[in-house]
């Protein structure tokens, strides 16, 4: 009798503590659901970052005084090498001068159409051609021909770079538009990288 009573007891325990091992998942889907909601994250939203485009408001702001000046500065010493690139290409005594006049033209006419596409979009009317002054020292140099030519055409060049480097990095300073500024921050590797050319080729 007292065996019977045991066993039965046993079977009791059981029942109870079956279901609490093997079903707490299946039958409480409420606890699991929110065991999971503790783990997903709080948002999903990406942080702001400060390298995002500005504003369309800022980035259609109209330029500056300093704007159009470096613009226009810009446009005259572009044009200006254009055509001593080109003259370089006619009248250069060497190999090296004739390659530097070809560089001079392909990258200058390529900034040149950046820079017109941008002041028209701005609405910035710019000059057609090379300042008085510009006009002057590219007769002149029209006038020589040889090593003297080579001499004359490095000189113009690495102080004509040396002149565009300045004023695109005091565009960069104080411009105010911001698609302005930014085409000066692309202009200047080149610039620089140009500069460094004709260095080198004054120092041969």
């Amino acid at each position: 009798m007292r065996i019977r009573l045991l066993g039965t007891a046993l079977v009791a325990v059981s029942a109870v503590a079956l279901p609490t091992a093997c079903g707490g998942a299946e039958n409480h889907p409420a606890s699991h659901s929110k065991a999971l909601s503790v783990q997903a994250p709080a948002s999903t939203t990406p942080p702001a970052s400060s390298s995002q485009s500005p504003p369309a408001s800022v980035s259609a702001a109209p330029p500056s005084a300093q704007d159009k000046a470096w613009m226009t500065t810009a446009k005259q010493a572009g044009l200006t090498e254009i055509e001593a690139g080109k003259l370089a290409q006619q009248q250069g005594s060497d190999n090296e001068i004739r390659q530097l006049g070809q560089m001079l033209v392909k990258d200058h006419t390529l900034a040149d159409k950046k820079l017109s596409d941008a002041a028209k979009g701005l609405n910035v009317e710019l000059p057609t051609k090379p300042s008085d002054k510009q006009v002057a020292e590219g007769r002149e140099l029209r006038k020589t021909s040889g090593r003297l030519f080579d001499r004359d055409f490095v000189a113009a060049m690495t102080k004509g770079h040396q002149e565009a480097i300045a004023a695109a990095e005091k565009e960069q300073a104080q411009g105010y538009s911001p698609p302005v500024k930014a085409l000066a921050q692309e202009m200047l590797p080149t610039l620089k990288r140009h500069l460094a050319m004709f260095q080198q080729a004054d120092g041969n």
